[in-house]
């Protein structure tokens, strides 16, 4: 084994090439929508259900950057939560105070408002749960909400739990459950509320109509995750909303990668439609965009990014950030027969001006290569992974 390579996941760029900025088409989907199904599942997994994780050592393709985040008073608003993450760290930075690459208590009030079973909001500053989310009813036995019950004016809709009416008795929803129909809406209407320049669309898909393998893997290949309706248990009917971020395509049946909700890792399952007997079969799926300007860079224009092919000393090749480009590394191992265990990039992120430029979404894709005649050859093996930082003492004298 020998080479590696950074390969970008958006689907107007070449192989080999990490790429700065997003790019990439809205595919329109259109189908006849069967009748809407609910989400049903709590907190933790139900009994029996288990995801199954990635195979190590095994070639993914993965969306670099989507964040991870746990069930918050539903699946539905913490999936399409994921996505609304991802957006964020893609130059929409006003659709998540602060950073959105973990689940802080700032994106925990995007997901789902308000407090929770241990610290509600007190009286005077109820948001989602406490108007819709309280009682913490179950199946079969559904309570009326407590704004309801209060008889006090519910608070605006701010979060993407009130925008999907998750958990609302009104709707038929018990605590945590939300309808398929109201995925769209949720997404747009939230978008719209933060700034609806951004231009959000959302396009719907289904098992057996349009949703297939190729409509997952353009998405995915152009860096767009999508949200799926699924049913974890094999019982026929639908149960969970899970946020997809890649596939395997190498195997059959061709599979999906997603989080779960339930935790913070990468999981898979096959891409089959939902049927007795078929965990994690899916009902339908959504896709979501963002076509408006992106917000300002934090990083001035005249900010540069380069990679020597080496080690230091060496010319740099130079790459300011308004380029829109990136860069092609690649590098042959040889015929090393130890385990690798360190790649070092040596690299500045600097402004003419000396000072520091930060970005968020700073994650490498490394791809091993199998050798063919100087150029790769089959995938080995693919791993996502962030930087450690370490200062070199080294200066630019370009």
């Amino acid at each position: 084994m020998e080479g590696f390579a950074l390969r970008s996941l958006k689907g107007c760029t070449q192989l080999f090439v990490l790429v700065l900025l997003m790019c990439g088409l809205s595919l329109a989907a259109a189908a006849q929508a069967p009748p809407p199904q609910q989400s049903t599942t709590g907190p933790t997994p139900p009994p029996g259900v288990k995801s199954e994780p990635l195979t190590p050592g095994k070639a993914y393709t993965v969306i670099p950057g989507v964040p991870g985040y746990l069930w918050r008073h539903g699946s539905g608003p913490t999936a399409v939560g994921m996505v609304v993450g991802y957006w964020d760290s893609k130059g929409y930075s006003s659709l998540v105070p602060g950073s959105a690459l973990s689940e802080s208590a700032a994106v925990l009030q995007v997901i789902a408002s308000g407090g929770n079973s241990t610290s509600p909001n007190p009286p005077g500053s109820e948001l989602h749960y406490e108007d819709y989310a309280r009682p913490q009813d179950s199946y079969p036995n559904l309570k009326t909400d407590d704004v309801i019950e209060a008889g006090r004016p519910a608070h605006p809709d701010d979060s993407l739990a009130d925008f999907m009416d998750t958990s609302k008795s009104t709707r038929s929803n018990y605590y945590g459950w939300s309808w398929s129909s109201d995925i769209p809406s949720a997404f747009n209407d939230y978008v719209n509320m933060v700034d609806p320049s951004y231009g959000p669309s959302v396009s719907s898909y289904y098992m057996g109509a349009n949703l297939t393998f190729t409509v997952l893997k353009t998405e995915i290949d152009a860096g767009r995750p999508m949200v799926f309706l699924v049913d974890t248990d094999g019982n026929g009917g639908t149960d969970h909303f899970i946020t997809i971020v890649g596939y395997d395509d190498t195997v059959s049946p061709k599979r999906y990668v997603y989080y779960n909700t339930w935790d913070y890792s990468l999981h898979q399952a096959d891409f089959l439609a939902m049927q007795t007997g078929t965990e994690w079969g899916i009902w339908g799926g959504w896709s979501f965009m963002l076509e408006g300007q992106v917000d300002d860079e934090e990083c001035p224009e005249t900010a540069l990014f380069a990679q020597p092919p080496a080690m230091p000393l060496q010319p740099y090749f130079k790459l300011v950030s308004d380029q829109q480009a990136g860069l092609l590394v690649c590098d042959d191992f040889g015929n090393i027969q130890t385990m690798i265990r360190d790649i070092h990039w040596w690299g500045f992120e600097q402004t003419t001006q000396g000072l520091a430029c930060q970005r968020e979404s700073n994650q490498f894709e490394v791809t091993f290569y199998n050798d063919g005649s100087g150029q790769p050859a089959s995938k080995v093996a693919q791993y996502i992974v962030e930087p450690n930082r370490t200062e070199t003492g080294l200066g630019y004298n370009g």
